[in-house]
């Protein structure tokens, strides 16, 4: 009898341990699984706030350039492939814009003038009216009557945000060379702020001819690019 009772205890003795192992392993198990999943959430949540930046990390290269007789450095805005047709117009027509105004060569002075003035706000047209009044010293006409002419180059039209008004601002660089009867060239580097918008189609026929797309330039400064004690002299 003593042995049986022994036995019995001996078997409850080692199911109740068999039992202990077996919820100890069920705990570490979910324990096990718990952590996991842990783990699982944390690298999801990784992944999404890696792929919300990856917008962020784009990479925008940049082209600058350096003029080989002033040391002028500038960004240029590369034309890609694709780009906007508005954007490419606008470049169009503010390269005209400058262009026209800011060269003189006989020839096409007038229609020069009738393309600035078509493309200009009331206010910077009453300013041209002024600057070619031939009772204006200053005036190209008179300054130019020895038979100087003046070209113009564009270098780069970059895009600046809007204005508060809702106008569009852009930088153009250019340079312009004066070129004298004799062949003596004077060169000289500059940059215009010009503020822009385009209107209501236009209504006269003058203004269909030269400015069809209604852009209207209402500011307009003009500085040197550097500090020119002594602009650049070529060939003379």
């Amino acid at each position: 009898m003593d042995s049986d009772k022994s036995l019995d205890q001996y078997f409850k003795a080692a199911r109740a341990w068999e039992e202990d192992r077996w919820i100890s392993a069920q705990r570490s198990e979910r324990r096990a699984w718990a952590i996991s999943a842990a783990c699982c959430f944390i690298g999801l949540c990784g992944l999404g706030t890696a792929a919300a930046l990856a917008p962020m990390k784009t990479v925008v290269p940049y082209l600058l350039r350096v003029d080989s007789s002033t040391g002028v450095v500038d960004a240029v805005s590369p034309m890609q492939i694709g780009a906007p047709q508005s954007e490419v117009i606008t470049r169009h027509l503010l390269h005209l814009f400058v262009t026209a105004k800011e060269r003189y060569i006989p020839d096409l002075a007038p229609s020069d003038y009738a393309l600035v003035g078509s493309m200009q706000s009331a206010v910077l047209n009453q300013q041209l009216l002024h600057d070619w009044d031939k009772s204006n010293p200053e005036s190209p006409i008179n300054r130019y009557r020895d038979g100087t002419v003046v070209l113009v180059k564009i270098h780069s039209i970059t895009f600046l945000p809007h204005d508060p008004s809702g106008n569009t601002i852009a930088q153009v660089r250019f340079s312009t060379i004066h070129r004298s009867a004799s062949g003596g060239e004077r060169a000289s580097q500059w940059i215009t702020t010009l503020a822009y918008r385009y209107t209501a189609k236009p209504k006269e026929l003058w203004d269909v001819e030269n400015n069809p797309l209604s852009l209207l330039v209402s500011e307009y400064q003009r500085e040197p690019e550097v500090a020119m004690a002594s602009p650049t002299e070529v060939g003379s």
